[in-house]
């Protein structure tokens, strides 16, 4: 474990340092008579050869003593773990601030953690930035001193409380640390003064999907809205609401926001507030003069009220299935009209009319098997009821039919 470690401590440092992008840095701007060998340097990173860019960097110190050179090779075999390390490092005398923190990632590669700190404290009496707080708090996590680790970590987010640093810090104490619970209080507390940043809330969000903590990832969705203002937020919020199953919750998450009202249609049928539903969708008719709007209240009047007010359903179908010709309200029709004897044929024309659009529907092909059977077609019935998988058939209804189709098959025997 401890040399897992010390690799993590190093990944760390790397992340710290200058970033091993190829720019031209001041390198460049000031050695103008080595710039081709500089600018090849660069393509080197560019192309991934990072060690052989250290070498290019390496040999032009050797040939000028410029120690910018050496800082450069050290830093880019550092990275590429190079087989020049020991000898450049070896080379690097000075004990300026870049140097010493060049000095710490060296001795943190092999595994020396007690010189790595015994430097990490040099170099924060040089420079008491955050950036080399966490740095020494990042080797005592290593060496499981947590009390003392927790305590540097606190110096560094009380000295620099950028958005940067706080999700870095959020970083450590969640993933190096195993303490979600600080890391949540640092992002709450920085976002409850600094508002809700994508970085930092969308860091959040990740630390409340790992604990499965849904309702503050509604919370931090609806925060996300309010501050920019895009629905995008709101539909994710209510992913969330609709995969955990509360459906209460996702009601009231569009009632609230007023953005998908076709939605809370479906919702309310879901809670079995088939009224409420009904209205919402003869309202959207009114509004769109989309006729699919019929199709749904002739559903939710369906389970409001069954067949009391039959005429009214049967109108509503009437006037929307055949022209929206969808498997969904053809089915729902269809089996309507067999399963209430109020016209089997005309019903099962229109189950296998689903059937035609959807054949892999489970529902529907009980729904012509139904028909079949009403008719008293019932070795018909049983080859479209064979045509559902095993665990269909152990749902009630199903199960019901299943038995019902095969009685009538042995009495005709």
């Amino acid at each position: 474990m401890y040399w897992r470690k010390a690799i993590v401590a190093l990944a760390l440092f790397l992340c710290g340092c200058s970033t091993l992008n190829p720019e031209f840095s001041s390198i460049y701007h000031t050695k103008p008579n080595n710039d081709l060998d500089i600018i090849n340097a660069y393509f080197m990173i560019e192309d991934g050869k990072i060690a052989k860019a250290s070498e290019i960097f390496y040999e032009l110190y050797q040939n000028s003593k410029d120690e910018e050179f050496l800082k450069e090779s050290a830093k880019l075999a550092l990275s590429s773990r190079s087989n020049l390390l020991y000898k450049i490092m070896d080379e690097l005398k000075g004990d300026d601030v870049e140097t010493l923190r060049l000095k710490i990632g060296y001795a943190i590669s092999i595994y020396e953690l007690d010189e790595a700190k015994k430097l990490a404290l040099k170099l924060i009496k040089k420079d008491r930035s955050s950036q080399n707080y966490i740095l020494l708090a990042n080797i005592y996590a290593f060496e499981d001193n947590q009390k003392k680790s927790i305590q540097l970590y606190k110096k560094a987010y009380e000295i620099d409380k950028s958005e940067d640093n706080m999700v870095r810090l959020m970083s450590i104490f969640n993933d190096f640390l195993g303490d979600s619970k600080s890391a949540i209080n640092i992002a709450n507390s920085w976002i409850e003064q600094n508002g809700c940043a994508h970085r930092a809330c969308y860091a959040l969000l990740d630390l409340y999907s790992n604990l499965a903590d849904f309702d503050n990832m509604v919370r931090i969705y609806e925060k996300l809205y309010l501050e920019n203002e895009s629905s995008q937020y709101l539909v994710n919020a209510l992913e969330v609401l609709l995969y955990k199953e509360d459906y209460k919750g996702a009601k009231n998450l569009l009632k609230k926001y007023e953005f998908n009202d076709d939605l809370l249609a479906q919702i309310h049928a879901q809670l079995g507030e088939y009224k409420e539903a009904y209205n919402l969708a003869a309202r959207l008719f009114e509004f769109t003069n989309n006729i699919e709007y019929k199709a749904k209240m002739a559903i939710y009047k369906y389970e409001l009220s069954k067949t009391k007010e039959i005429e009214l359903i049967i109108k509503l179908f009437e006037e929307s299935v055949y022209e929206l010709d969808n498997s969904l309200y053809y089915n729902y029709y269809g089996y309507l009209l067999i399963d209430h004897n109020i016209d089997i044929a005309k019903g099962l024309e229109l189950a296998l009319k689903a059937y035609a659009l959807d054949p892999k529907s489970a529902y529907i092909a009980d729904s012509v098997a139904w028909g079949y059977y009403k008719l008293k077609r019932c070795d018909e019935a049983m080859e479209w009821i064979d045509k559902i998988t095993p665990e269909y058939l152990e749902q009630k209804e199903f199960k019901a039919h299943y038995n019902k189709i095969k009685k009538c098959i042995k009495e005709k025997r």
